[in-house]
């Protein structure tokens, strides 16, 4: 935790913003977010993965949300398969997604500027 924490300082120290990854509703992420000042929950990949029908799946994002408003953070939902969870997700006050049915992966990147 120490090492995470001091690499997260230098990163954010040069400039750049930190995440924390694979973010859940349990203690250990509760503990690292606590430890490690990072911009950025990336909510786990099971959680959105699939529809958000089933009750758990909400209550863990209900939870995860309610972290994130607390310390001050934006969310990001990773792994989104299909456009019908992404209502779900912004209804719950996710701040970003990512995932294959927003757009394809790219071989290159490329960058449109003015």
């Amino acid at each position: 935790m120490r090492a995470a924490s001091g690499f997260v300082k230098e990163i954010r120290r040069l400039g750049c913003s930190a995440a924390l990854a694979r973010f859940d509703s349990g203690a250990n992420s509760y503990r690292a977010l606590k430890n490690i000042h990072v911009d950025y929950l990336k909510i786990d990949g099971s959680i959105p993965a699939s529809p958000l029908e089933d009750a758990d799946r909400v209550e863990k994002l209900r939870v995860i949300q309610q972290t994130a408003r607390a310390f001050d953070k934006t969310t990001v939902a990773t792994w989104l398969e299909n456009v019908y969870t992404l209502a779900v997700l912004w209804g719950h006050g996710v701040g970003y997604v990512q995932g294959e049915s927003m757009h394809e992966q790219a071989i290159e990147l490329t960058y449109v500027g003015e």
